[in-house]
């Protein structure tokens, strides 16, 4: 069995210590590279959160970052851009999760972003160099499936809303049945 840990990423140095050992892997929101928008929408800090993410993985932790793409809030190319530089420049090999908001709860008023907005990100992660992007909240198979970053195959393929249809293609190592590069990942 293993264990995944969702996060905002606001442990501490010490919390982080103790849950390393019984941790597989974490997923962490990094909602904003704003300090503003985490003040002024979350109530909360961006230097904590991007602390903990280089904490977990220089502690060996495997990270996966999510960002939920809220339309004119956190969604320009600069704001998707500097996200995706501080992921690049951390490990390339870190997936990030890009998801689509829909209105709910004291967000109301803003619409849900489009699927448009959520290609853009993705193709701004790709030029940034990370290796593993998907795309969320939306039925989008091309964009939520994995594709090996050296032969470009596709080797995990997920469909469905929420990507509940998956076929693995990898072989019991985690590596690519086409050209055997070793996608990075828990994978047992």
């Amino acid at each position: 069995m293993k264990n995944i840990y969702v996060t905002s990423g606001y442990e501490t140095r010490k919390a982080l210590d103790l849950l390393a050992p019984y941790l597989d892997g974490m997923n962490i929101d990094i909602k904003s590279f704003s300090d503003t928008f985490y003040q002024e929408t979350c109530g909360a800090r961006l230097k904590p959160v991007l602390e903990a993410v280089q904490y977990a993985h220089n502690k060996g932790i495997w990270i996966e970052i999510t960002t939920l793409l809220i339309s004119g809030k956190n969604d320009s190319d600069e704001e998707i851009r500097s996200i995706a530089n501080f992921i690049a420049e951390l490990d390339s090999s870190i997936p990030w999760h890009l998801s689509a908001f829909h209105p709910m709860y004291k967000m109301l008023d803003v619409p849900r972003t489009p699927s448009q907005t959520l290609r853009r990100a993705y193709k701004i992660g790709q030029e940034a160099g990370l290796k593993y992007l998907y795309v969320g909240n939306i039925d989008d198979e091309d964009y939520e499936s994995t594709y090996c970053p050296q032969c470009r195959n596709k080797v995990i393929d997920r469909h469905g809303h929420v990507g509940q249809f998956v076929t693995n293609h990898l072989n019991k190592e985690g590596a690519c049945p086409y050209c055997s590069y070793r996608i990075e990942g828990v994978w047992r």
